[in-house]
């Protein structure tokens, strides 16, 4: 049995996929370019259960309200080793920074897999938590985003505004009055 839970974001709404035993398993935006993957069967079949994704909900509360979580919940991820490699080099990248698909993939000492390392980025199935919206085009354009590239450049600047103090707790833009006491 897995469990299902919709997450009101500010981005919309976020399904959550858990496993049998609560593990996260995906974080998908409701335009999420691989939802289709999932078959609406498999979808109906997981339980709903706030509950089983508390745990996950609290860090999306985290991740909107501060730009940052605590702790990463429990994950369960599949997929091949390298995609593996990718996904945990993703989860190093800082709030609020940017990297290259070339620069993970020097990381990863694979220095000419920028394409394969952007298909494993593409494929991150739990999105915002393990961010892959950090990683950009070599010309420091946003590229590829399986939910979207609005919503990309929206936690990108989200991040640059919390960091900055430009917005509130609430999610309110602060305006930022420049004075010159010269």
């Amino acid at each position: 049995m897995s469990y299902r839970h919709y997450y009101e974001s500010p981005l919309g709404r976020l399904l959550l996929l858990a496993s049998n035993t609560g593990a996260l398993k995906g974080i998908y935006f409701e335009n999420h370019k691989h939802i289709s993957r999932l078959t609406e069967e498999e979808i109906k079949e997981a339980s709903p259960s706030a509950e089983k994704l508390a745990d996950v909900a609290l860090c999306l509360d985290q991740y909107f309200e501060a730009g940052r979580f605590a702790r990463m919940p429990e994950l369960e991820l599949q997929g091949t080793q390298f995609q593996l490699e990718v996904w945990h080099r993703l989860m190093t990248i800082a709030p609020a920074t940017t990297t290259t698909y070339g620069d993970i993939a020097i990381d990863l000492g694979r220095e000419s897999a920028q394409r394969a390392v952007g298909a494993a980025v593409g494929k991150n199935p739990v999105s915002i938590l393990i961010p892959c919206h950090r990683v950009i085009g070599k010309n420091q354009k946003l590229t590829g985003f399986a939910g979207g590239l609005c919503n990309k450049e929206w936690l990108l600047r989200h991040e640059l505004d919390l960091l900055a103090g430009h917005i509130d707790k609430t999610g309110q833009r602060v305006e930022v009055a420049v004075t010159n006491n010269g």
